[in-house]
């Protein structure tokens, strides 16, 4: 039995993942208190807040920044329904979030239903990180366009910086500011999504809009943002075999919520 088999039968997901929520609930508010937060934009987003509910939109690499700032605020995340994705439900709602369960891949047409439930209530607040949950970095996907288009919400794209910082060696490079971190949070101007544009035209114009936001943020605090291997902004990506997957999935939503 190699070490690696002997780790997982010692210590399977369903003992260890638990824990960890108890763990990373405890640690990441102690964290967070450390931290020197600017937020640039954010009484403009209140307002829309306030005002009929937003869909604020961020790269997966930088999700750990919102979902301590925002704790306790009324916000919603869509988390996949993976193992991971327990792992990030758990603390989630222990930092005061609510929940959509889905993804694209798994229960795509539940989760945009129950999206476009929250966001017809007064003051709603979703969360996504479009290039999740499993990447390519920095490539969004049209989900979270279509349900744009169909409520008629404002998304606000999102760019996030810290230093110092640990950007681990993951797909989407996640950064952890470290202990008493400068961190910038820029709020971007809200975009519309008409129902007459392009599918992938909206999807690309929001992408492009988060990736700049990020490398402003990373300039602001003197830091260098990822090198674009690491944040495309290809509308050939959006072509690809993921796409038409997306698309599929955003055709059984389409045909549900009607």
């Amino acid at each position: 039995m190699t070490f690696k088999e002997w780790t997982k039968r010692t210590f399977p997901k369903e003992r260890i993942t638990p824990f960890a929520i108890k763990l990373l609930s405890f640690l990441l508010p102690i964290l967070h208190r450390t931290w020197r937060i600017t937020e640039e934009g954010r009484e403009r987003t209140e307002e829309l807040i306030a005002s009929g509910g937003v869909i604020m939109v961020t790269w997966h690499g930088r999700a750990l920044v919102p979902f301590t700032v925002m704790r306790n605020r009324g916000c919603h995340a869509l988390v996949s329904q993976s193992g991971d994705g327990a792992l990030l439900a758990g603390v989630l709602e222990n930092l005061g979030w609510g929940l959509i369960r889905g993804s694209t891949g798994r229960g795509a047409v539940a989760a945009l239903k129950r999206a476009k439930t929250i966001l017809s209530q007064p003051g709603a607040f979703l969360a996504f990180t479009p290039d999740g949950p499993r990447g390519p970095a920095g490539v969004a996907q049209p989900g979270m366009i279509f349900l744009a288009r169909k409520t008629g919400k404002p998304l606000i794209p999102v760019g996030i910086a810290a230093t110092p910082r640990k950007l681990f060696k993951s797909w989407d490079r996640f950064m952890v500011p470290l202990p008493f971190a400068r961190v910038h949070f820029i709020y971007g101007e809200p975009l519309t999504i008409p129902d007459d544009e392009d599918l992938p035209v909206a999807t690309l114009r929001v992408q492009t809009a988060i990736s700049a936001l990020e490398a402003r943020a990373e300039r602001t605090l003197g830091s260098t943002p990822l090198p674009p291997s690491l944040r495309p902004v290809n509308a050939d990506l959006l072509q690809g075999e993921e796409y038409l997957h997306e698309q599929a999935a955003l055709e059984l939503v389409e045909n549900a919520a009607r």
